[in-house]
């Protein structure tokens, strides 16, 4: 049942459109590619189910706090 609900969780995240992707990520905080991108995007994956309309600087706001909780 518990696999049922992350298959659901996992195409709610397939067909959305984010303003930014990992390169961005890459770039903007000089980070590698790596797992950690993956991360970063699912943090802003949750932002943009709150609210669609998530601008790219929001993006990068929210991926700067949640480096500052990672690292």
């Amino acid at each position: 049942m518990k696999r049922i609900e992350e298959l659901g969780e996992e195409e709610k995240f397939k067909d959305i459109k984010l303003p930014i992707n990992g390169n961005d990520i890459i770039k903007e905080f000089n980070i590698k590619k790596g797992p950690i991108i993956g991360i970063l995007l699912d943090a802003v994956k949750e932002a943009y189910f709150e609210d669609p309309n998530i601008t790219k600087e929001k993006c990068f706001n929210i991926i700067d706090a949640k480096l500052k909780t990672i690292v």
